[in-house]
């Protein structure tokens, strides 16, 4: 591994882990935008050695569906699509990076802790666009591409105890591996 990918997949874990933190803390859209930045990280890092710098900025910039489909592509990975839905939730986060789109729109944000979403049915008549993170999907996505990429995650620190803690806050997909 090269020392850029070491920084992606480092600044991946640290952005996934501040979004957990932000998920618990209520944080809102702040953790849907740090997990999508740490799913974005983590793609790049895998892709950092096959495409240099300048490529993952003009080819990808913060588009995590086209870092995906081309992640998907070189791990050559087939049980990574049942991850595709939580690509798209994370992607609907980058709309809302900035605040104007919510104030134009509004917006109702869900985040779920466990692995099924809690939200409810889309309604025909709701004009407000929804944003919903299930949170234990997000960490087998992170899991499978930690995996995908040859990554012990074990081995990137955490420099504060803090850090462990919101990492195996109610995640079975890091505490057992």
């Amino acid at each position: 591994m090269s020392f850029l990918q070491h920084k992606f997949y480092s600044s991946a874990f640290q952005h996934y882990i501040s979004g957990r933190f932000a998920v618990f803390a209520g944080l809102l859209p702040a953790g849907g935008n740090s997990l999508r930045l740490g799913v974005e990280l983590a793609l790049k890092g895998r892709l950092a050695a096959t495409v240099t710098m300048d490529d993952l900025k003009s080819t990808y910039g913060h588009n995590i569906k086209r870092a995906w489909r081309d992640f998907k592509s070189v791990t050559q990975t087939p049980m990574l699509s049942k991850h595709d839905t939580v690509i798209d939730a994370l992607f609907a986060f980058e709309e809302i990076r900035y605040p104007d789109k919510m104030v134009r729109d509004g917006a109702t944000i869900t985040f779920t802790p466990g692995e099924v979403s809690v939200a409810q049915p889309p309604s025909t008549s709701r004009t407000v666009p929804e944003y919903e993170i299930v949170l234990g999907q997000v960490d087998a996505l992170m899991l499978d591409i930690f995996r995908s990429s040859s990554v012990n995650w074990r081995a990137i620190p955490l420099l504060k105890s803090e850090a462990s803690v919101f990492l195996h806050r109610d995640n079975s997909h890091f505490l057992l591996q």
